[in-house]
């Protein structure tokens, strides 16, 4: 062996040794110096490709290793690490070639076909990731990953039962693998398994000391179990720096509720304004509040009786089916009405999906700002539209003749002018809750921020953009024949029955004592998308109604704002 042969040897070793102690700024500079010295060296390529991926440097990443299989084309480790760069990558067709290599050279490659799986999951071929995550498990049974990675699979498809089995097998192969505990309890948490929640948590405390992320499941079940005190003593503990701060909005609102649960409104009102001002700093990057005021602006300068003339006429089919929809401002009550409609055996509701954002891109992609296809709407047009609506809820249910469809959106109030223009006899049910309970129930959610929930981090925003919107429905009304049941809240709560027959008439519908137990419904669904997940699996209970009135004193400078849709509501 020559010196300088003798000399990279001794150098990739000791780079192999750094890595080993996890020392891995010292083992990339040991292997970029070899590279300056031998770019050829396939073991300093490929360990520097997987380094700099484990740093999420995906573009050197991808680089290193490419040059690595340029080397050496029959190395499957190589080519895997390769695809799961892609995967980040977002080059998901890549990956699932460079996987189908590494399998093809390594037949039982079990890491191999769990990236396989990854790729396939994210193009949306459910199945053959299903068939490739168990051949991943079938190869290599104490590869933890495949277990995990279906248990997400299945938990997207609010496939619960079996989410939860692989999720625990994952557990089972390796105890210490925290982000199945993390996964589980958030499973169990927003399917209100309290009971399963408390003994993983138990388990979980046993593994792993000091947690804050158990700290918290823990903590959101003290405050279900109305431990307020106990709940608040544990969450004023800790706290989540910024490489998590998802976590940390949630520890703010948890202890906000709590405070209010105990009537210490001014602490609990300090906390929810955290959350929504971390929520709004992570966020503020991709997202304009002032964008979805201009989108209803534009609205309501467009919708007006003189525009409307020039609108082309056209001849109004009577047809079988006409969309009903449930729309409302977020907070009024609208997921209490899906799950209380969704108990009714001939209705089925389909639950905050971007339907009709997806069915006006189709009629014109600039309609947001022009409108110009809804004046020069023709008849061929028209069925198009109407045929690409369902079209479009067909990929989100199975369509029966014997049962209704609701499509369930609240901001969906904001688009009622494009949906009655292509659906005249479309119906709507209303939302409405008191003006003050709704925004202080808005201000106290961290929602999952867009242009339009962005309005929702103060309690100013959010009463103007209130404004906007009643102002534009209000305006719908006026230059529309607008087939819409208002439903408020406030009767919910008082008289159920009255209430209900009253919206199941609007729908033409039978009574069914199946509404009574809706709470019972809201269990059987599994995981619920919206905020409500932990309030609708009850019966009906009255406390959030004039919730408002003890934080008075926080809507004095914008009560003027709001005080016009109090008195036009009747409140």
């Amino acid at each position: 062996m020559n010196e300088e042969v003798f000399d990279i040897k001794k150098k990739l070793n000791f780079a192999l040794s750094c890595i080993q102690n996890n020392n891995y700024p010292e083992a990339i500079r040991i292997y970029e110096k070899i590279l300056q010295e031998n770019r050829d060296i396939f073991d300093a390529n490929a360990n520097l490709g997987m380094l700099y991926a484990q740093q999420n440097n995906l573009e050197k990443a991808e680089k290193y290793l490419n040059k690595a299989i340029k080397i050496d084309l029959n190395n499957p480790y190589a080519l895997n690490n390769l695809a799961s760069v892609l995967i980040k990558l977002g080059r998901n067709d890549e990956s699932i070639k460079c996987s189908q290599k590494a399998i093809k050279i390594k037949k039982n490659f079990s890491l191999a076909y769990n990236n396989l799986g990854l790729a396939q999951q994210n193009i949306k071929k459910i199945d053959d990731a299903k068939r490739s995550f168990s051949k991943a498990i079938e190869t290599e049974k104490s590869n933890v990953l495949p277990y995990y990675n279906l248990a997400i699979l299945y938990e997207s498809l609010n496939d619960i039962k079996n989410s939860e089995i692989y999720y625990l097998k994952a557990i089972e192969i390796n105890p210490k693998y925290f982000s199945a505990y993390n996964n589980i309890m958030n499973l169990y948490e927003r399917t209100n398994e309290d009971s399963k929640l408390q003994l993983i948590i138990e388990k979980s405390e046993k593994e792993f000391s000091d947690n804050f992320s158990i700290k918290l499941f823990k903590g959101k079940l003290q405050f279900k179990s109305k431990l307020y005190s106990e709940a608040i003593r544990n969450l004023e503990s800790f706290k989540f720096g910024k490489n998590n701060y998802s976590k940390e909005i949630l520890r703010c609102n948890t202890l906000a509720n709590s405070y209010d649960e105990i009537k210490k409104f001014d602490k609990a009102f300090e906390y929810f304004g955290l959350a929504n001002q971390i929520n709004f700093e992570i966020n503020k990057h991709r997202v304009n509040k002032d964008i979805a005021i201009k989108v209803i602006e534009n609205r309501i300068n467009f919708f007006n009786e003189k525009n409307l003339k020039e609108w082309s006429s056209i001849n109004i089919e009577n047809e079988e089916k006409n969309p009903i929809f449930i729309i409302g401002f977020p907070r009024s009550g609208t997921t209490l009405l899906d799950t209380i409609l969704r108990s009714h055996p001939k209705i089925e509701v389909i639950e905050e999906k971007p339907i009709v954002n997806k069915f006006i891109r189709l009629l014109d992609e600039k309609i947001y700002s022009n409108f110009s296809n809804l004046k020069d709407l023709d008849q061929k047009l028209l069925k198009k539209m109407k045929i690409s609506y369902f079209d479009i809820l067909k990929n989100y249910t199975k369509l029966e003749n014997q049962k209704i469809y609701i499509d369930k959106m609240p901001l969906n109030i904001i688009h009622v002018g494009e949906i009655v223009r292509i659906f005249p006899d479309a119906k709507f049910i209303l939302a409405i809750r008191h003006p003050c309970d709704c925004i202080l129930s808005c201000f106290m959610q961290s929602f999952s921020l867009n242009d339009s929930m962005a309005n929702f981090t103060d309690l100013e925003s959010t009463s103007k953009f209130y404004n906007q919107v009643m102002i534009l429905w209000q305006k719908y009304l006026r230059v529309f024949k607008v087939k819409y049941h208002l439903i408020r809240y406030e009767d919910l709560v008082n008289d159920f029955d009255t209430s209900v027959k009253k919206l199941l008439n609007f729908l033409d519908l039978e009574w069914s004592d199946t509404v009574n137990k809706f709470y019972e419904t809201a269990k059987d669904r599994g995981k619920i998308s919206t905020p409500s997940y932990n309030q609708v699996n009850k019966p009906i209970y009255s406390k959030s109604v004039g919730r408002w009135k003890n934080y008075e004193k926080k809507f004095k400078e914008i009560y003027p704002i709001i005080e016009p849709w109090i008195k036009n509501f009747n409140y």
